[in-house]
C-alpha cells in the first residue's frame, strides 16, 4: 500500500505514473483502489474507473469504454470511425482528451481486472499509459489476478513494466492486519474464537469481510470481558459457507434469481432476469430490492450487479450441470432475440454443451465477423471451442479452415497445423479439403516451410470441382512459396493466375496477394520500378477492399522494394504504417517482418545501433509468434551487424543459430544468411570456406539477382573475394551482372555506383573507382560510399589518399562500424607506427587482443580518466557509441568498472599508455 500511496502523492505533485496490483481473487485488490480513489477524491484529484468483466475479453474496446466513460470527450472518439481504422489515431485522439482533462489538475484512471480486457483495450492502453504519463500528472490503476505469460494481456502488460509501470503483488493479509481488520469491522477487539476464525480465511479480506459480516447481522456476536466473542455455536469459515450464510437472509425466490443472474457473467438489467427466469418483471422487483438491501446486488446505472464477483461466482458453481447448460442455452436464445451482440450468444451457445451445427455456425460466423478484424486471437478461441463443442464429425470443414487461417494470422501456427492436420484425417469433399489444405499452406508459409506448402497447394489444385475464389487464395499462397524457393517463372505464372482467377469470382485478398508477388518477382528479376508499379497496385487494391486483402500485407513488400530503390523515406513510411495496420488487425506473423524491414532501412541507412536494436525486437516478435522465416533473416542480419562492429563471437553466436534453424526447421536456404557466413568466414582469413559458401549464388547468376538488389555491396565484395583466390572468371560474372542491374535502373546511384566499383576493382581502373566514389555521393548508404573511397583511396597517393581514407574512415566511425574503421584507419600512412592507435602491445595474453581498434583508444582514454561524454567529443563518436566499446571491453577483459579496468591495465603493462 506504501508504494501505492506515493503514486498518489507524486500524480498530486505533478507526476504521472502506472501501477499495476495483482493478486489472487478476493485477496484485497478492489478494496485498496477503493481505498486509494476515495483518498484521491478527497484530495480534489480528478477520478474515472470502471471494472472489467469476463465477456469484456471478447468485445473490442469494451474494457476501454468502462475505464474512459467519465472522460469528456472521450466517449465521442469511442464512437466514431477511428478506432477501426487506425488504434495509433484512436491512442492520439484520446491522449488529447485525457491531456485536456489533467489540464485542470491531476487525474486517476482505474480499471479494475484488466486481465478480462480485450486485445484492442490492452493494444490502445499500453500505447496510452507511456505518452498520458509523460507529458500530463495521470495515475493509471490497474488491477489484475495472475495470468499466463504468454497470454496477450500479460504481454500488454509486460512492455507498460518496461515503459516504467509498477508491479505491486498483493498477497495474503498477515496476522496484524487481520485483527486490525476485524477492530475495524467489529467496532472492537476481537476475542479468541474469533481470532481462530479469521485465521481459518487465510488472508483473504473478502472472506474475512463476509464472515464477521455475516456474524454480527445474524447476532452471533457479543461482547464479553471487553472483547467481540461468538455465541450460539461455531461457524464453519470457507468460502462457500461465508456466502451461504450471507444468502441466508434472504427468501428462496430471491436465491434462485441471483443463481440465473450469475449465468449472465456481466451487470444485468431487470428486463434480461426477467426474460431469462420467466418471470414477469412486476413480480421480479420485491426480490431485486431485496438483493439490493441485504448487498448482495448493487446498481450499476440502470443495470444491476454483483457486490462482489466472487458471489457470483460461487453462485454459479453451486448450480448443478444441467441446470447451468440449460440456463445457458436460454440465455443465447433470449440474448439474440433481444438483438444482443452474437459474440455474447456464441457465449452462452458453447457454454450450454447442447447446440445443433448449422445453428452454431451461424451464430458463431456473426461473432468471428465481429471480433476478428481487430482480435483474431479471441475470434480464433471462439472458433476453438465450439469445435470442442461439436466434435470432429459435426464441425464443418469450413469452419475448421477459417480456424486454421486465424490461428496462422495471431501467430499461433502449432495450433493451426494441429487441427488442419486432425481434420484432413476424414472424409471429405473437394471444397472442403481444398479450405483446410489452403489453411495450413498459408499457416506453413509463415515458418518458411515452403516444400510443404508446395506440396499442399498442389494437391488442393488437382481437386476438379474448386471454386473460383478457392483457386485465386491457392494460386496466390504458392506463388509466394515459389518466390521464396527461387522459382520465379513458376512464382510468375501463379501469380497472374491468381489474379485472373479473383477477377473471375474470387477474393480480393487474392487479388492484392497475386499483384504483390508479381511485384516481388520483378524486383528480384532486377526491376525495381515494374516492381513498384505492382506493389503499389496491390496496396491500392488492399486498401481499397480492405477486410482479409489488408491482411496480407501488401505494404510490407513495397517497403523492401523502395530500399532496393534508394527510397530510404518513402519506405519508412510505409513501414511505420503497415506496422500500425499490424497492431490493429493482430496479424503477428507480419510484426517480425515489419522489424525486419525497418532494420534493414536503419542498417542501409549507416545507423547500424538503431538496426541492431530493431532487429532484436523482431526476434523478439518472431519467437513469441513461432514464425521462423523472418528469424533467419533477422540472426543474419544480427551477424552482419556485430561483424561490422568488431564483435566476432557475437556473429558467429548468431550465425550458427540461423544455419540450425535452416537445417532443422525445414526452411529453405537464405541467400543473405550465405552472405553473412562468408563474411564472417572472410574476416576469420579463410576465404576458402567463405567462397564454397557463396558459390551456389554465384553459379546461378545473372538469374539470381536477389543479393544484389538487397545490398549492392555484395557485388563489390564478390568481385574483392575472387580476385583474392584467384577466381576471375567468377568475378567478372558478378561485375557484368552487377552492371545488368544497374542498366535495368539507371535512377539508382547505389547500383551503378556499386557496378563501377566492382568493375574497378576487377580492372585495376583508378578512373572507374572515381566514378563509382562520384557517384555514390549521391547514395543514401553512407557504408556503401564508405568502401568505395577506402578502395579508391588504397590507389591513390599523397594528400588526396589520406583526405579518401580518412573519409571512411569518418563514415564507418559515425555508422558505428568498428571494424571495418579500424581497416580504414590502418591503411591511413605511417598509422601503423603510432603509439595511441596500435592494439595494446605491451599486454600479450589474449584478452587484450581481443580489444579492436576503437575498443583500444576508449579504454585508453577511460584509463586518462576521461569521462564517456569527453571520449565522445575528442574521438567524434556518439556517447551511445562510447558506452558500447567500453561494455565490450568490459566483457573481454572481465572487469565490472572502469576503476577495475584502470588497475588490470596499469598491472599487465609497462604503464606507457599515453
Amino acid at each position: 500500500m506504501a508504494e501505492l500511496q506515493a503514486a498518489l502523492e507524486g500524480v498530486r505533485a505533478g507526476t504521472g505514473g502506472c501501477i499495476i496490483l495483482e493478486g489472487e481473487p478476493g485477496i484485497g485488490k478492489s478494496t485498496m483502489i477503493d481505498v486509494a480513489l476515495d483518498q484521491a477524491r478527497a484530495a480534489g484529484v480528478s477520478v474515472a474507473s470502471g471494472k472489467a468483466t469476463e465477456l469484456d475479453r471478447l468485445l473490442p474496446l469494451a474494457g476501454l469504454q468502462k475505464l474512459l466513460a467519465e472522460i469528456p470527450g472521450a466517449e465521442s472518439v469511442l464512437r466514431s470511425s477511428v478506432p477501426e481504422s487506425n488504434p495509433l489515431l484512436l491512442v492520439r485522439a484520446l491522449e488529447s482528451c485525457v491531456e485536456e482533462w489533467a489540464s485542470g489538475g491531476p487525474v486517476v484512471l482505474s480499471l479494475e481486472d484488466v486481465h478480462w480486457a480485450d486485445e484492442m483495450t490492452l493494444l490502445v492502453l499500453r500505447n496510452l499509459v507511456p505518452i498520458s504519463t509523460h507529458q500530463c500528472p495521470v495515475l493509471f490503476l490497474f488491477s489484475k489476478r495472475p495470468t499466463d505469460t504468454h497470454s496477450y494481456v500479460s504481454r500488454s502488460l509486460a512492455q507498460l513494466l518496461r515503459d516504467g509501470a509498477r508491479l505491486q503483488r498483493v498477497g495474503p493479509l498477515d496476522d496484524a492486519d487481520t485483527l486490525r481488520m476485524c477492530t475495524e469491522l467489529l467496532g472492537t477487539e476481537p476475542g479468541p474464537e474469533i481470532v481462530r476464525m479469521a485465521r481459518e480465511c487465510a488472508g483473504n479480506p473478502f472472506l474475512l469481510e463476509e464472515l464477521l459480516t455475516t456474524l454480527r447481522k445474524d447476532g452471533h456476536v457479543r461482547m464479553v470481558d471487553g472483547k467481540a466473542t461468538v455465541v450460539a455455536g461455531d461457524l464453519p469459515s470457507g468460502f462457500a459457507d461465508a456466502v451461504e450464510q450471507h444468502l441466508r437472509c434472504v427468501c428462496g425466490q430471491t436465491r434462485w434469481l441471483l443463481s440465473i443472474a450469475s449465468v449472465l457473467g456481466r451487470p444485468f438489467t431487470v428486463q434480461e432476469l426477467s426474460m431469462l427466469s420467466g418471470i414477469d418483471v412486476s413480480e421480479l422487483i420485491p426480490r431485486v430490492v431485496e438483493a439490493i438491501e441485504t448487498s448482495i446486488l448493487v446498481e450499476e446505472g440502470p443495470a444491476l450487479a454483483f457486490r462482489h464477483d466472487l458471489l457470483r461466482q460461487a453462485l454459479y458453481k453451486r448450480l448443478q450441470g444441467p441446470v447451468r447448460s440449460g440456463l445457458h442455452r436460454q440465455a443465447a436464445t433470449v440474448l439474440k432475440e433481444a438483438g444482443c451482440s452474437p459474440v455474447e450468444t456464441t457465449e452462452h451457445l458453447i457454454r450450454s454443451g447442447q447446440v445443433s451445427s448449422d445453428e452454431a455456425v451461424r451464430t458463431l460466423r456473426e461473432a468471428v465477423e465481429q471480433v476478428a478484424p481487430m482480435s483474431p486471437n479471441t475470434a480464433a478461441d471462439m472458433i476453438l471451442r465450439m469445435l470442442d463443442v461439436l466434435g470432429d464429425d459435426e464441425s464443418p470443414a469450413s469452419l475448421v479452415a477459417e480456424a486454421v487461417r486465424l490461428l496462422a494470422t495471431a501467430g499461433r501456427i502449432a495450433d493451426a497445423t494441429e487441427i488442419a492436420e486432425r481434420r484432413l484425417l476424414h472424409q471429405l469433399n473437394d471444397e472442403e479439403e481444398a479450405a483446410l489444405l489452403l489453411g495450413l499452406s498459408e499457416a506453413l508459409y509463415v515458418t518458411g516451410r515452403n516444400g510443404s506448402v508446395l506440396e499442399y497447394t498442389a494437391r488442393a489444385l488437382r481437386k476438379p470441382n474448386l471454386s473460383e475464389s478457392q483457386r485465386a487464395d491457392l494460386m496466390a499462397i504458392r506463388s509466394w512459396a515459389l518466390i521464396s524457393s527461387d522459382d520465379l517463372d513458376a512464382a510468375e505464372q501463379h501469380a497472374i493466375g491468381a489474379v485472373e482467377h479473383s477477377t473471375r469470382g474470387g477474393s480480393g485478398a487474392a487479388r492484392a496477394c497475386g499483384t504483390a508477388a508479381q511485384g516481388v518477382v520483378e524486383r528480384l528479376r532486377g526491376r525495381i520500378d515494374r516492381g513498384m508499379r505492382l506493389g503499389l497496385e496491390a496496396v491500392s487494391i488492399a486498401d481499397t477492399l480492405r477486410g482479409e486483402a489488408l491482411h496480407r500485407h501488401a505494404r510490407l513488400w513495397v517497403c523492401r522494394t523502395m530500399v532496393a530503390a534508394d527510397r530510404f523515406g518513402e519506405a519508412a513510411s510505409f513501414c511505420d504504417r503497415g506496422i500500425r495496420e499490424a497492431n490493429r488487425m493482430g496479424t503477428r506473423w507480419s510484426q517480425p517482418y515489419y522489424q525486419l524491414c525497418r532494420a534493414e532501412l536503419s542498417r542501409a541507412s549507416g545507423r547500424l545501433a538503431e538496426s541492431h536494436h530493431r532487429a532484436l525486437k523482431g526476434l523478439e516478435l518472431a519467437e513469441q509468434a513461432n514464425v521462423v522465416a523472418p528469424m533467419v533473416h533477422l540472426l543474419a542480419l544480427l551477424g552482419e551487424l556485430a561483424l561490422h562492429e568488431g564483435r566476432m563471437g557475437d556473429a558467429a553466436a548468431h550465425l550458427n543459430r540461423a544455419d540450425q534453424l535452416v537445417a532443422t526447421e525445414e526452411c529453405d536456404h537464405v541467400d543473405v544468411l550465405a552472405w553473412s557466413l562468408a563474411q564472417l568466414f572472410e574476416a576469420r582469413d579463410r576465404p576458402d570456406v567463405a567462397l564454397e559458401t557463396v558459390e551456389r549464388i554465384w553459379a546461378e547468376l545473372p538469374k539470381r539477382r536477389g543479393l544484389l538488389l538487397h545490398d549492392p555491396g555484395f557485388a563489390v565484395w564478390s568481385v574483392r573475394l575472387g580476385m583474392r583466390l584467384g577466381k576471375h572468371r567468377k568475378a567478372r560474372a558478378v561485375m557484368r551482372t552487377a552492371r545488368e542491374v544497374a542498366d535495368l535502373n539507371p535512377q539508382s546511384s547505389s547500383l551503378l555506383g556499386a557496378a563501377l566499383q566492382a568493375e574497378g576493382l576487377l580492372r585495376g581502373d583508378p578512373s572507374l573507382l572515381r566514378q563509382a566514389v562520384q557517384r555514390l555521393r549521391a547514395s543514401p548508404r553512407p557504408l556503401l560510399r564508405a568502401e568505395a573511397l577506402e578502395d579508391l583511396g588504397r590507389v591513390e597517393t599523397g594528400s588526396s589518399r589520406v583526405a579518401l581514407l580518412e573519409e571512411a574512415r569518418d563514415l564507418y566511425r559515425s555508422s558505428g562500424a568498428a571494424r571495418l574503421e579500424a581497416r580504414a584507419e590502418s591503411a591511413l600512412p605511417g598509422r601503423s607506427a603510432g603509439v595511441a592507435d596500435e592494439p595494446l602491445r605491451e599486454h600479450t595474453s589474449a584478452e587484450w587482443q581481443r580489444l579492436t581498434r576503437s575498443e583500444t583508444r576508449v579504454v585508453r582514454l577511460v584509463v586518462e580518466g576521461l569521462t564517456n561524454r569527453a571520449i565522445a567529443l575528442k574521438l567524434n563518436l556518439s556517447p551511445h557509441t562510447v558506452d558500447s566499446h567500453l561494455r565490450h571491453s568490459f566483457a573481454k577483459l572481465s572487469v565490472a568498472s572502469r576503476v577495475e579496468l584502470t588497475r588490470k591495465l596499469l598491472k599487465g603493462g609497462s604503464g606507457q599508455h599515453t
